[in-house]
């Protein structure tokens, strides 16, 4: 049962070279290769274990895997859990150029779960934003992107866990923004406002107790805006918005709240008012983050417009 109760705690399915690392030698005296060989096999003919044999690589059905980890108490889920965290942390980061694809990821994202289900939920984040969250977005993977860090915020006592040292409502902003974006540009806006007003709650608390955080609450409309008007909720997007840009636009962040309430006024018709702010002067900044929202709105308008030259160089 050891192999079965070793794979159930990865998300994606397991090499051989890892599963030979966990299992074969001084941590497991009992065990050698031949034996790992052997075991593997016979629970794959048992159907207990799926074995791909090009990427020569194990998991476990959804059911199977259920069935496994809960049969395991506490105490042997933590041990499994710190015996992957030590070994995943071992291994050398990937470097981002060389990143492809989310397989290129497997490293980071497992451990990272590894340290979800340990609590450990500030080290996670902090994973996310060295290692993960920029591939994932370059990937284009955003839905990928918000279901880990919503991983995070779904444990209603997550903050309990971060350390006297931290800002909680820093790092619960984090995540909520994590979520939030990913989920907005998965095409999920519903999800992406429930996740900004999570954040929202506790920084308008901030707000209201020390006077700080107003840039973050700004912030935090501006993308909450973005999110409704997707959903086709214009009215309150343009007020979310507004408010947005009355605290942002002499700041780094003017360009998301420039963007933002352009493109609201283009989707309620104010063609000419939305192309103004989003061509205004104060939106362009070195690096130039929401570009690409940008340029996403002046082909849509080009499309409108049928001018499809002006459509192709948008895209370019």
């Amino acid at each position: 049962m050891l192999i079965l109760h070793t794979i159930a705690a990865f998300r994606a399915p397991t090499s051989y070279d890892i599963l030979a690392t966990l299992l074969v030698g001084h941590d497991q005296p009992g065990m050698t290769e031949a034996g790992l060989d052997r075991a593997l096999a016979d629970l794959e003919d048992r159907g207990l274990l799926g074995w791909d044999r090009r990427g020569n690589r194990y998991d476990l059905h959804p059911v199977v895997r259920g069935v496994v980890w809960s049969g395991l108490d506490s105490n042997a889920r933590r041990g499994n859990n710190l015996q992957l965290a030590t070994y995943f942390e071992s291994v050398p980061a990937v470097d981002e150029n060389s990143v492809t694809s989310v397989d290129d990821l497997a490293v980071p994202i497992e451990l990272f779960h590894t340290l979800v289900r340990l609590g450990r939920y500030e080290a996670a984040l902090n994973l996310m934003t060295d290692r993960i969250a920029d591939p994932l977005t370059e990937l284009g993977a955003f839905r990928q992107l918000a279901e880990l860090a919503a991983s995070v915020i779904s444990d209603p006592l997550w903050l309990e866990s971060i350390d006297d040292e931290s800002d909680p409502v820093e790092i619960g902003a984090l995540a909520s923004f994590l979520t939030g974006v990913g989920y907005c540009f998965a095409g999920d806006p519903g999800r992406a406002v429930q996740a900004y007003d999570v954040a929202l709650s506790g920084i308008v608390s901030l707000v209201e107790r020390d006077k700080e955080g107003e840039e973050l609450l700004a912030i935090f409309r501006s993308l909450r805006a973005f999110a409704l008007c997707q959903l086709g909720n214009l009215a309150e997007a343009e007020r979310e918005a507004w408010q947005g840009i009355t605290a942002l636009i002499d700041d780094d962040y003017a360009e998301l709240a420039i963007v933002v309430l352009g493109s609201i006024l283009v989707r309620r018709g104010l063609i000419e008012d939305g192309r103004a702010w989003l061509t205004d002067y104060r939106g362009f900044f070195e690096p130039d983050y929401f570009s690409f929202l940008r340029v996403l709105e002046f082909g849509w308008l080009a499309l409108d417009e049928h001018n499809y030259s002006a459509v192709e160089d948008s895209s370019a």
